[in-house]
């Protein structure tokens, strides 16, 4: 399974469908990403894996994984040996976290449906709001 590689991102270069996108500076470096951004290094990996890597990847951001390898006094970044040295170890374990990985899908899912409904119950309680400021003057 472990085949992919790391590059440095590079606006305007062509990359394959089967790729996304690790921030590699600031606090939040790690955090992938399906769109681009400056600052980051590309994944690329086999279309069928893509999803279990994702995973991988946030599941270590989110749990500050990547935190103790950040240099740097300004702004601080990672390497991308570090980087490729972190991912590579916790790759040959990843065909052993696949159940906790699905259940991870499932709790980002439902954390976007939750983020839906409360925006739909603030857009709600200000309708309502503006509907009692209009009768009330």
């Amino acid at each position: 399974m472990q085949s992919f590689s790391i590059k440095c991102y590079k606006p305007g270069a062509g990359y394959p469908p089967a790729c996304f996108f690790i921030l590699s500076t600031g606090r939040h470096t790690g955090r992938p990403s399906f769109s681009p951004t400056t600052n980051s290094f590309v994944f690329i990996c086999e279309p069928q894996d893509l999803q279990r890597y994702y995973w991988m990847v946030y599941s270590l951001w989110a749990t500050g994984s990547f935190l103790p390898w950040l240099v740097g006094s300004v702004i601080e970044f990672i390497h991308i040996r570090d980087l490729q040295k972190i991912l590579t170890e916790t790759a040959d374990q990843l065909l052993r976290l696949e159940k906790e990985i699905a259940t991870l899908q499932k709790f980002f899912q439902l954390e976007t449906k939750l983020k839906k409904q409360m925006q739909l119950i603030q857009n709600g309680r200000q309708m309502l709001c503006d509907r009692f400021q209009r009768m009330a003057s």
